[in-house]
């Protein structure tokens, strides 16, 4: 994908997000309907292709955003993300090597420090990582793409 194709798809997400925060704000059936949602295997994860948790723009996707939002705009502690997200699907401690390595891949809002809690949209393909440091503090957010 060209480098304009990036920035414009960047470009987008981050006004989807923008609007989506802007107009609707029930993170309780949000959250729930995420956990329903992060138990649905689709095409990264082994299974048939499903474009509710597959697609772009795809519900699990959207959910995922405004969820993103939230726990950014409200610059929730860690245990509040826990509650919010769940379990994470994946965390890293800050000296590994492929945290490191995931550190340079994402497009951060902050500015990234300490362990990463790492959240599934597909499978390790595109995923949503929080950095929170020593104390539990939201350091930086964002989204690990792989732009394919």
């Amino acid at each position: 994908m060209s480098l304009f194709c990036r920035l414009l798809a960047a470009a987008l997400l981050g006004l989807n997000m923008l609007w989506s925060g802007l107009v609707y704000a029930d993170i309780p059936s949000d959250a729930q309907r995420w956990a329903e949602l992060r138990q649905v295997p689709g095409h990264f994860n082994g299974a048939g292709a499903n474009p509710a948790v597959d697609r772009w723009q795809g519900e699990k996707h959207q959910l995922m955003q405004r969820l993103f939002e939230h726990s950014w705009q409200q610059a929730l502690p860690e245990s509040e993300l826990l509650k919010l997200w769940g379990a994470p699907d994946k965390i890293w401690p800050a000296d590994d090597p492929k945290a490191a390595s995931l550190v340079r891949m994402t497009e951060w809002r902050g500015e990234p420090a300490g362990r990463l809690l790492a959240y599934h949209w597909r499978g390790e393909h595109d995923q949503l990582l929080f950095a929170v440091d020593e104390q539990g503090r939201l350091r930086a957010a964002g989204w690990m793409m792989v732009w394919e």
